[in-house]
């Protein structure tokens, strides 16, 4: 007779059947979140390593010669990937895998090299730069603290009712809500690139020394070069909510161009809230004169409004066609957001006739039944 060989035992076979499980169901949420990340801080570095700006060798000898700014960026890069690296506790099935029998090691053996994974553009900059010893430190330390956080309960809280006396207040707090509650892992990523790119616009005015005009011109651009990750992920979830909301809107019976005026608002009053951070990080890094500054928070507050009114008109119009246009309406966003950037730098204070009548078209161009 042919021999037999060695048969797996019930256990064992149950843990590879669980491990599989478990990285097809929990695995592939994560690693999208984190290339997603990966691609807009290589956005952001190409705008601000090389060329005029850093040299990868002076950014690391900067992280480690300054401890405030060390602690800065390692503040915005968890911030970037703690809703990457929660997902691996949260994302759907955890839970339930998680309650039955399970292997002891596996599961920790993957979350750590996922974690240690997320920390590649770190080591790509370090190995770069040439500090290989500072590479597989951060390394190693950005898995750890990445690791930490992400298990850290959050605090429960029992919201209160609230009660709107007016119907504009409410449809913006309905939006809000909508917002915050579907979509605070995509906030949380949009304000950590949006603080980076104040710092790479900020750290590229003050490698080159830029004073007067040049300030508000080429850092208005290297700005907006910078936001272009902040604000692609926010345009899906501006349509997400709306779509989302549609019943609500009803309910306050509002007309359709109050309705679009108020969204209009809405969008433009946040990406305008988002870009004026990214300024004013932009002024505190970059060292320049009040005045200088002033300039290039004007600027940035003028191409704000303009880019959230345009992805206000935007999400209005993915939204008649069923989102089948998204990547179509990503790809105009980039586009609208460097030729802001593009035509402050070359325009100046005459930029603000085009951007004024760019925002105007986007109140009023939408037909009132689309809204």
């Amino acid at each position: 007779m042919a021999s037999v060989g060695p048969r797996s035992s019930p256990a064992t076979d149950g843990n590879r059947l669980w491990s599989k499980t478990w990285r097809r169901a929990v695995l592939p949420g994560p690693v999208r979140r984190a290339v997603a990340v990966w691609l807009g801080v290589f956005i952001v570095a190409g705008t601000t390593i090389g060329g005029n700006g850093l040299a990868p060798s002076a950014l690391v000898a900067l992280v480690f010669g300054h401890p405030v700014v060390g602690a800065v960026l390692a503040a915005i890069w968890l911030l970037l990937l703690w809703p990457a690296a929660r997902e691996l506790r949260t994302a759907a099935g955890a839970q339930y895998l998680r309650s039955l029998p399970a292997p002891r090691y596996a599961p920790r053996v993957w979350t750590l090299a996922l974690l240690l994974f997320m920390q590649l553009p770190i080591a790509v900059l370090c190995i770069v730069a040439g500090a290989y010893a500072h590479a597989a430190l951060l390394t190693v330390a950005g898995a750890a603290l990445l690791g930490i956080t992400a298990t850290l309960q959050l605090p429960a809280r029992t919201p209160a009712t609230p009660v709107w006396r007016s119907r504009v207040r409410a449809q913006l707090a309905i939006w809000a809500r909508g917002v915050w509650r579907n979509s605070g892992a995509s906030l949380l990523r949009s304000a950590g690139f949006v603080a980076l790119a104040g710092l790479a616009a900020g750290g590229f005015i003050r490698a080159n020394q830029l004073r007067g005009n040049e300030v508000s011109t080429f850092g208005a651009t290297v700005l907006y070069a910078g936001l272009v990750p902040a604000l692609a992920p926010l345009l899906a979830e501006l349509v997400n909510v709306r779509m989302r909301m549609r019943a609500w809107d009803a309910a306050l019976g509002m007309i359709g161009l109050q309705r679009q005026i108020a969204w209009v608002v809405a969008c433009s009053g946040l990406v305008t809230s988002l870009v004026a951070l990214a300024a004013m990080i932009a002024f505190t890094v970059a060292g320049v004169e009040f005045l200088d500054g002033a300039r290039l928070f004007g600027f940035a507050c003028a191409g704000g409004a303009l880019v959230g009114a345009l992805m206000a008109r935007g999400s209005l119009w993915a939204m008649q066609r069923e989102r089948s246009v998204f990547s179509n309406l990503v790809v105009a966003l980039v586009i609208v957001t460097l030729a802001t950037g593009i035509t402050i730098g070359l325009l100046a204070e005459t930029s603000l006739l085009p951007l004024g009548a760019a925002a105007v078209w986007a109140v009023t161009s939408t037909p009132r039944s689309q809204t």
